[in-house]
């Protein structure tokens, strides 16, 4: 059985997605009380650069 997702990593992409991928993922790692390394590997894991490329070609 897989592990429930961790919310914080939804909360980490939102605050990445809402500053148009210009917070600096130490900074949302500090905001969320967690290492800058995970924040890193969710954003790399979760193409969140491809994600926000996506929501500005929809605009």
């Amino acid at each position: 059985m897989a592990r429930p997702r961790n919310p914080d990593r939804d909360k980490a992409f939102e605050i990445w997605l809402n500053s148009n991928g210009t917070a600096k993922l130490k900074d949302i790692a500090a905001e969320i009380s967690i290492p800058d390394s995970r924040i890193r590997k969710w954003k790399t894991e979760d193409n969140w650069d491809q994600k926000i490329k996506e929501r500005s070609d929809w605009q």
